[in-house]
């Protein structure tokens, strides 16, 4: 599957379906987006030298041509169950968060798809009928603009006629393509928090088989920067770093510090395929294909294909090779 985050406000077109299916976006205000004022600011400066249009007119239709050969853009049209995307948080509700997806795609996450560990909390808060004191909600776990890993757990259609998307965040879904014998030193997962230990604390990763652990001081540059001197919550949502892995995959210790998670990249070393690679990966690639907004770029795990929206000459900046 190939991952690309295209951005773009919505225009009328006359276009082919095929073709809507790769221009189609829509306006959201966060960070996987390109502002309108760009857009207008684009167009007067098409307008200001028309001795240009026809060249850019042509570089467009090479690239949309290349773009139909080669990718599939993704569209509501093209979500399907179990498919597994790179989101960011837009809204933290009470019982869901609101998700923006690449080319201005949204769905949601309810309560319960967090995890395990914060779904069975929440049961026992309400056969208790009294708040738990290590339950917190939502909006202390999540942020706006937090980029999360989540898999699209169920499709369907609004009163309005429109594609509900539901989605998940669970380990369990989110990282069900590995099994313990496939996790590796090095390699970069998402997990939750599900309780806390004497020495530090049980993540799931969602693996089955696999014990992750976060000792204490692996977390406290975490909990210093990113929870202001707080302990980790159950269901807290981390970006964990695989330090070492003992048993064949079945005791796995972990870091959540930023330099290591910062520096993390999917290597060969690690046997990622293109089944097992997951969204937000970062990699090493060459590039391969440079037209006015469009990168193909190559990899030793996999061939990437990337649109560019805020680039002014991206043959000069990013060459061939």
């Amino acid at each position: 599957m190939e991952e690309s985050f295209p951005r773009g406000g919505t225009r009328k077109t006359h276009k082919s379906e095929k073709e809507k299916a790769f221009q189609q976006s829509f306006e959201q205000d966060n960070l996987f987006d390109i502002s309108t004022e760009e857009e207008s600011t684009k167009r007067k400066k098409i307008q200001k030298e028309p001795a240009k249009t026809k060249k850019l007119k042509v570089e467009k239709r090479e690239s949309n041509k290349f773009v139909r050969e080669k990718f599939e853009i993704l569209s509501v049209e093209s979500l399907c169950e179990g498919m597994r995307i790179l989101g960011c948080v837009k809204e933290v509700n009470e019982l869901e968060l609101v998700i923006s997806l690449p080319n201005g795609l949204q769905g949601c996450v309810q309560v319960t798809e967090i995890c395990d560990a914060y779904t069975e909390k929440l049961n026992e808060q309400v056969a208790q009928e009294e708040p738990l004191q290590d339950l917190v909600s939502l909006s202390e776990l999540f942020s706006p603009g937090m980029l999360v890993r989540c898999v699209v757990s169920s499709l369907g259609i609004t009163k309005r006629g429109k594609k509900n998307v539901k989605l998940s965040l669970n380990p369990r879904n989110v990282n069900k393509v590995l099994s313990a014998e496939a996790l590796k030193p090095g390699m970069l997962l998402t997990g939750t928090v599900s309780s806390l230990e004497d020495h530090g604390y049980l993540v799931d990763i969602g693996v089955s088989g696999a014990r992750a652990f976060l000792p204490l001081q692996k977390a406290q540059e975490y909990i210093q920067q990113k929870n202001k001197g707080a302990k980790l919550k159950v269901g807290q949502y981390l970006n964990c770093l695989i330090e070492e892995v003992k048993g064949n995959g079945g005791v796995v210790s972990l870091s959540v510090g930023y330099s290591e998670v910062s520096a993390a990249i999917a290597t060969e070393e690690q046997n990622w395929t293109l089944n097992s690679l997951l969204p937000g990966l970062v990699v090493k690639a060459q590039v391969q294909k440079v037209s006015r907004s469009l990168l193909l770029l190559f990899s030793k795990i996999k061939i990437i294909f990337i649109k560019v929206v805020r680039a002014h000459n991206l043959k000069e900046c990013c060459p061939v090779g």
